[in-house]
């Protein structure tokens, strides 16, 4: 009997790990899937604004478009300061830089949401290791009082800045950067369930404040400029175009 105890736990145990390794497996193959196409989407955005491209191979969006759109341009400065803060990120090459990442990620989410908030960055050059004593730590902004303390994001009081920042400068780097995080996500991945739920919330996040909303304002443009020159192909005044 014990010999038949011994045989089923056995079995047991070798059935749970062939499941954690099928889980595991799983998760690796969702999160490349999920890179591989942010990455062709942050290629086609990059091409479209160097001209390079037609804007899901229909439309030719010139600087002038883009330019007159304010729902896009007013979000520069955000832009601006999101890809600044990943790019300081891209000197950790351990998988720190998940936690590290999720941290950042937190913190920008909060400022967009806090915009008048005051801000404090923190003084460190630490890396988030994701445990303390052994417990898995989940992201979050430390707020005292009207003050939100900031590891990673590098918010910077810049009023003057958003009306110097070239809006194409600004979009191309963010791309570059985005495509380096990712890239780096893919390399550094951890198979374990919390490094996993770190991974899609990073993704989840990064899409809603950068290709999600360019994608939307990007095909509005895009239906704007295709029935200005399908109007003006038939000859119809621009007065009828609103």
């Amino acid at each position: 009997k014990k010999h038949e105890r011994a045989r089923s736990r056995g079995a047991l145990e070798t059935q749970c790990s062939s499941r954690v390794e099928d889980n595991n497996e799983q998760r690796a193959a969702h999160v490349r899937e999920a890179v591989a196409l942010v990455l062709l989407n942050l290629n086609h955005i990059r091409r479209v604004h160097e001209g390079n491209a037609l804007w899901l191979n229909t439309v030719v969006l010139d600087k002038e478009a883009i330019l007159g759109h304010p729902q896009i341009t007013k979000r520069l400065h955000s832009w601006f300061v999101l890809g600044l803060s990943l790019a300081m990120l891209q000197t950790i090459e351990n998988a720190s830089y998940i936690t590290s990442l999720a941290q950042l990620v937190e913190e920008y989410d909060h400022w967009v949401d806090n915009p008048d908030q005051q801000v404090i960055l923190a003084h460190t050059n630490q890396m988030r290791t994701g445990e303390e004593g052994g417990v898995f730590v989940k992201p979050k902004v430390n707020v005292v009082g009207n003050r939100a303390i900031y590891e990673f994001l590098k918010s910077y009081n810049m009023p003057i800045v958003s009306t110097e920042l070239g809006y194409f400068q600004v979009v191309l780097s963010l791309c570059e950067v985005l495509e380096q995080s990712y890239k780096k996500l893919d390399n550094l991945f951890s198979a374990q369930l919390q490094y996993y739920q770190l991974v899609q919330k990073i993704d989840t996040r990064l899409r809603f404040h950068f290709l999600s909303f360019m994608n939307k304002e990007m095909n509005k443009i895009a239906q704007e400029v295709a029935k200005e020159q399908l109007y003006a192909a038939h000859n119809v005044p621009k007065k009828l175009l609103a």
